[in-house]
């Protein structure tokens, strides 16, 4: 009996327990409309969080891609080629993909040339599942105070960046 009663009452506590978590609404960019705080790392394996990218007085653009991407590949065309419209504006490019892949990246559209360009691999997807990619690339724009303005699930002009930018 004692063993009857202890088993129904680990029952009941799991029941709860499961029942509280399903309650929980994940985290998502549709929530939650700060920047995402999430551990990132560097081409270098240094680790760092995702929001000290930011700095006080500027927006920032988070654009979460794939370098074999075709359309990420167009988009970080678009914004090298455009970059003085864009000189007072954070950019933080993530992505999940091998270093070698984010590294030849790098080089072929010259990115580290840019100072207000940070690109860090997010090896978990962690970001991804936060702002629900669909597809790539996923572009995120947080105004001065690192509130969320507007969401991409698409390569975006840049007269449209700058337009939401400036909205």
């Amino acid at each position: 009996m004692k063993k009857w009663i202890t088993g129904f009452l680990l029952l009941i506590v799991f029941q709860s327990q499961a029942q509280d978590s399903s309650k929980t609404a994940p985290l998502t960019y549709k929530t939650y409309t700060s920047l995402p705080v999430y551990t990132l790392y560097s081409i270098d394996s240094t680790r760092f969080n995702s929001t000290s990218v930011m700095v006080k007085k500027h927006p920032t653009i988070v654009i979460y891609f794939s370098p074999t991407c075709g359309h990420c590949q167009h988009q970080a065309e678009e914004i090298t080629s455009h970059i003085k419209q864009l000189e007072d504006v954070q950019i933080l490019m993530v992505t999940s993909h091998p270093l070698y892949e984010i590294r030849q990246f790098i080089d072929t559209y010259a990115i580290n040339h840019f100072a207000n360009i940070t690109v860090a691999r997010d090896p978990d997807f962690n970001m991804g599942r936060f702002y629900e990619l669909k597809s790539m690339p996923g572009i995120f724009i947080y105004n001065k105070k690192g509130k969320l303005k507007k969401a991409f699930d698409t390569n975006v002009k840049i007269e449209d960046l700058v337009a939401a930018l400036e909205e």
